[in-house]
């Protein structure tokens, strides 16, 4: 991908955004060290306005941006050890449900998204259908309606 810095600059007002509506940006660490590796990539290539945009979007990220599978993974945050049997903590399997469907949902209306607002997310099916499709919303606007078609599941 050959980043300019209008498109860094969304990257970054999106994610600023994020943190003003408490928004959950789900990310693989793939994408995030693919972008590190850009970012060193363009200053290796003499594109320093473009490096240095792009170091400022790290910064402000390992800044603000907490890593929450790491968290909720860790044991300590999984059960409460008690002088009777354990008991797990804020529902449970149930947690895991919810994400699980809000997921299945999300990945039901990607492609109806995707044509609706088709300049604003990046939508490519998966090729089996044990994989999730590629999703991105680049925008705020087509959010509204996903969360509108998720709630009407």
């Amino acid at each position: 991908m050959n980043f300019k810095t209008v498109q860094i600059n969304q990257i970054f007002k999106r994610v600023q955004q994020g943190l003003l509506n408490c928004d959950i940006i789900l990310s693989s660490p793939e994408d995030i060290l693919s972008f590190d590796l850009f970012t060193i990539d363009k200053c290796r290539r003499n594109e320093f306005d473009i490096g240095r945009s792009m170091l400022t979007v790290q910064r402000w990220l390992k800044k603000y941006v907490c890593d929450v599978l790491d968290e909720i993974l860790h044991v300590k945050y999984q059960f409460i050890y008690t002088v009777d049997g354990e008991q797990q903590v804020d529902g449970g399997a149930e947690r895991w449900k919810t994400i699980q469907t809000i997921l299945e949902f999300v990945k039901k209306h990607a492609a109806d998204i995707s044509k609706c607002f088709y300049e604003n997310v990046y939508y490519k099916p998966s090729e089996r259908k044990s994989t999730f499709s590629q999703f991105r919303l680049q925008s705020y606007e087509p959010f509204p309606l996903l969360c509108q078609k998720i709630a009407n599941d």
